[in-house]
């Protein structure tokens, strides 16, 4: 998940697929709006990696990430709590 057209087109050129729409509306049925900014009623999402999982872990609680041994890869935007 990013709102980063750069950090996209380079995880495309790695290998990584664009199947974020598909898993959005066939998978979840559902879609989140990340705002590049912050405002009124919006929280940070952080991004997280853990190596040992193989997995990310999008949390708006940074402890969360850090005390699950997850190293951080920065905040992804901002959304509604």
């Amino acid at each position: 998940m990013t709102t980063s057209g750069a950090e996209k087109s380079n995880l495309l050129r790695r290998g990584f697929r664009d199947d974020s729409v598909k898993a959005l509306y066939e998978n979840i049925k559902k879609a989140s709006y990340i705002h590049n900014n912050a405002g009124n009623g919006r929280v940070k999402l952080y991004r997280f990696y853990g190596s040992s999982y193989t997995d990310h872990l999008y949390t708006t609680n940074y402890n969360e990430g850090i005390n699950a041994g997850y190293a951080y890869e920065g905040a992804v935007g901002y959304i509604y709590r």
